[in-house]
C-alpha cells in the first residue's frame, strides 16, 4: 500500500505565498496536521512503513512527526 502525504502547513502557505523550492518552516498548525496523519495511520494499523521525502526542511519535519 502506498500513502501519499503532503507536508503540513508552512509559513508561506499561511501567507498564501508560492514557495516552490524555498524552504518555509512548518507552522504550529502544520505540526498538528502531521501529528494527526501519524495518529490516523496508527489507527489504520499501519505501523511498519518506510517514509520517503524530499530534502526540504518542511517535508523532513513532517516525516519525522508522522514517524513519531
Amino acid at each position: 500500500m502506498i500513502y501519499l502525504i503532503r507536508h503540513g502547513q508552512t509559513e508561506f502557505n499561511r501567507e498564501r505565498r508560492y514557495q516552490g523550492r524555498c524552504d518555509s518552516p512548518l507552522t504550529e498548525v502544520g505540526r498538528r496536521q502531521a501529528h494527526a496523519v501519524g495518529v490516523r495511520l496508527s489507527e489504520l494499523g499501519v505501523t511498519d512503513f518506510r517514509l520517503v521525502s524530499s530534502p526540504l526542511g518542511r517535508t523532513l519535519e513532517t516525516a519525522a512527526i508522522v514517524r513519531e
